[in-house]
């Protein structure tokens, strides 16, 4: 499975860090769940992050459909979360006083 039936009470951890003296490869992305006190974890090995770098970027659920904006990598694009990666839908966010981020 990766994203394509999710539990209905469940949380997508995105996570595109690699420690600079790390050789493995990058932590996550992950799936949590809970069924009422029980809690499940699954590493999506085939989640792609594509070109779009999650490094302090925002998220919203709109109309159903997980979007992504922004972040230290890319502070004027977005992205959607499709079955089982990150779609860079463009770019075009306007850059009002961001704090972190290349210029």
């Amino acid at each position: 499975m990766c994203l394509a039936d999710p539990p209905p009470t469940s949380y997508l951890i995105l996570n595109d860090w690699k420690s600079s003296n790390e050789t493995g490869p990058k932590i996550g992305p992950f799936l949590f769940s809970w069924n009422n006190s029980i809690e499940y974890s699954q590493k999506l090995t085939k989640f792609d992050h594509g070109t779009f770098k999650v490094d302090r970027s925002c998220s919203v659920v709109f109309n159903g459909q997980m979007m992504l904006f922004g972040g230290f990598y890319n502070p004027t694009r977005y992205g959607k979360i499709t079955g089982c990666g990150i779609e860079n839908i463009g770019k075009g966010i306007p850059k009002l006083g961001v704090k972190f981020g290349p210029s």
